[in-house]
């Protein structure tokens, strides 16, 4: 579910721009779900884009979506707890330093962990620093689209292993005889 309200939160971010608006945040509570489909429901973050300044909610979505789907991903870890344990997210730093340098490694881990995490620490509280820097170096939308494909891509790709439970094999595994079981919505034969 994580990662499809991602994808839903990029698509919606490029499509936005399309129309000269950006998503000022990107938070995977401005989602909820109807059946097994995401939808988005905060329209307040839609906003005006301003020329020559970065997506402010990359970070957020890095923080929220990216880095707890790589985490489980990479690492087989749940990204449940983290989230329940820091409703911000995990942050670049902390992201970098989970990862191996094979991690760093597959796509997006440089970029996405490795300098993501670097400019973090570098930039801490400076954000008035990184905007202007960003606007003296000509900064402009197409680079926004470009990150978000790019992110789409990496998101999509990523496939968590099957989580096993105590009930994965349960109709299997079941001490009820097949007369017991007769007639269940469990019954598989």
């Amino acid at each position: 579910m994580l990662r499809d309200a991602a994808l839903l939160q990029l698509e919606l971010l490029r499509r936005a721009l399309d129309e000269h608006l950006v998503l000022k945040d990107a938070t995977p509570y401005n989602v909820q779900w109807r059946g097994a489909g995401p939808v988005f429901v905060d329209v307040g973050s839609f906003e005006r884009l301003r020329e020559r300044e970065p997506w402010a909610g990359f970070r957020q979505f890095s923080m929220l979506y990216l880095y707890p789907l790589l985490l489980e991903a990479w690492k087989g870890v749940p990204f449940q707890p983290w989230l329940r344990g820091s409703l911000d997210g995990i942050s670049p730093q902390e992201m970098r330093s989970l990862v191996s340098r094979r991690d760093l490694l597959r796509r997006g881990g440089f970029t996405h962990v490795f300098m993501h995490g670097r400019l973090d620490r570098r930039h801490d509280g400076h954000t008035e620093d990184v905007k202007g820097e960003l606007r003296a170096a000509g900064f402009r939308p197409e680079l926004i689209a470009a990150n978000a494909a790019a992110l789409e891509r990496i998101v999509a790709r990523l496939r968590v292993p099957a989580a096993r439970s105590a009930w994965s094999d349960y109709h299997a595994t079941t001490s009820y005889s097949a007369e017991d079981a007769a007639g269940y919505p469990w019954r598989t034969s």
